[in-house]
């Protein structure tokens, strides 16, 4: 299950933290338009699932105020793909969710925003 596959979340799992995160697995490489447009409609996918319910159906400990939508890329971003991070930061964010990416699970901690 990877970026190529809208259907599905390719990763759920709580953290220590008590968190939810719902991850995205990106092998893609930047520097490609259409890496940018399948990546958006995951993100739309993921916040559908969110806005509808179906989170809480698939991971009963999920809670709004614990949601995290990650991405785990296998290749650093260039200038577009990190564009197009902080703009999905942002959307996401301001709907209560909090949104990280990175080159993997363990440095994530170091690349994510919170909400306020």
């Amino acid at each position: 299950m990877t970026v190529e596959d809208p259907t599905v979340i390719d990763m759920a799992h709580v953290g220590a933290d008590g968190k939810v995160y719902l991850s995205i697995m990106d092998g893609w490489p930047w520097g490609d338009l259409e890496h940018i447009q399948l990546l958006q409609k995951k993100i739309n996918i993921y916040l559908g699932i969110i806005e509808d319910g179906q989170v809480y159906d698939k991971v009963p400990e999920a809670r709004r105020d614990k949601l995290v939508i990650q991405v785990i890329y296998a290749h650093e971003p260039d200038e577009l793909g990190r564009e197009f991070l902080d703009h999905a930061e942002k959307v996401i964010t301001a709907e209560g969710i909090v949104f990280g990416h990175s080159t993997s699970v363990l440095d994530y901690e170091s690349n994510r925003s919170e909400t306020p």
